[in-house]
C-alpha cells in the first residue's frame, strides 16, 4: 500500500496532523505484515505531485491513498491506477465521477452550518 501526501512546514501545518496520523497507522500495522509506503510532493507544484506519484507506483502498491490536488493531474493520477486495476482512496478531498473505492476527509458543509449556528448563539 502507498499513500501520497502534501508535504508540511512551520508556516503552513495544514498537512502534519493528517502526515503524523499516517505514520502512527503505519507503525501500528507494521505488525500485522501490512507494509505501508509514504511518498510526499511540493503542494504548490503541480510537477512535483506527479513525480512523486510515478516514485509511488514504482513501489507496485497494492491500493492507494492520495489527495487529489491541482486540476489536471489527479485525473491522470486515476486513469493510471484503474488502468492498473490499484484500488485508491481520495484523501481530504471527495471528487465525483471517479472509481475511488472511499473517501476520507471532513464534511465541510455540516462543519461549516455548525460553525455559523454557534457563531449565531454567541451573538445573542
Amino acid at each position: 500500500m502507498a499513500i501520497l501526501i502534501p508535504e508540511h512546514n512551520d508556516t503552513d501545518a495544514f498537512w502534519k496532523s493528517p502526515y503524523l496520523g499516517i505514520l502512527k497507522a503505519i507503525d501500528d500495522v507494521k505488525s500485522l505484515g501490512i507494509h505501508v509506503q509514504c511518498f510526499t510532493f511540493n503542494q504548490y507544484q503541480p510537477s512535483s505531485y506527479f513525480e512523486s506519484f510515478q516514485v509511488l507506483l514504482e513501489s507496485q502498491p497494492t491500493a492507494v491513498i492520495f489527495a487529489p490536488m491541482f486540476l489536471e493531474e489527479p485525473q491522470k493520477v486515476v486513469q493510471q491506477l484503474d488502468t492498473l486495476q490499484i484500488p485508491y482512496i481520495f484523501l481530504n478531498i471527495d471528487i465525483e465521477g471517479f472509481n475511488n473505492v472511499a473517501y476520507i476527509g471532513q464534511d465541510s458543509y455540516t462543519s461549516g452550518y455548525i460553525a455559523g449556528k454557534l457563531m449565531l448563539l454567541l451573538n445573542v
